[in-house]
């Protein structure tokens, strides 16, 4: 399921993009996201029960979670690891 908020520019971009010259695209597809070789978008969908009721997959989620900050934002890894609670993550 996709929340509404999600759609309703795609959808108001049709409606209205062509009497406005206006386009809208996408960044991926639907069968580029169920595979593991995307590496644009860190989206856990379904993912998050388990990640609730497993405390140690959910940390090494997080760590790679704060990896990726490092490689893509590394301005905001700097910020990010003087917080206590991101340096456990950041290694």
């Amino acid at each position: 399921m996709v929340f509404a908020e999600q759609r309703l520019l795609a959808m108001l971009a049709k409606k209205y993009g062509k009497q406005h010259g206006m386009k809208a695209g996408t960044f991926s597809d639907m069968n580029c996201l169920f595979n593991d070789w995307q590496d644009s978008f860190t989206h856990i969908w379904g993912h998050k029960q388990f990640l609730k009721d497993n405390d140690e997959e959910a940390f090494l989620f997080c760590c790679r979670c704060a990896a990726r900050i490092r490689t893509d934002y590394h301005d905001m890894f700097d910020r990010l690891s003087k917080l206590e609670w991101f340096r456990k993550y950041a290694f």
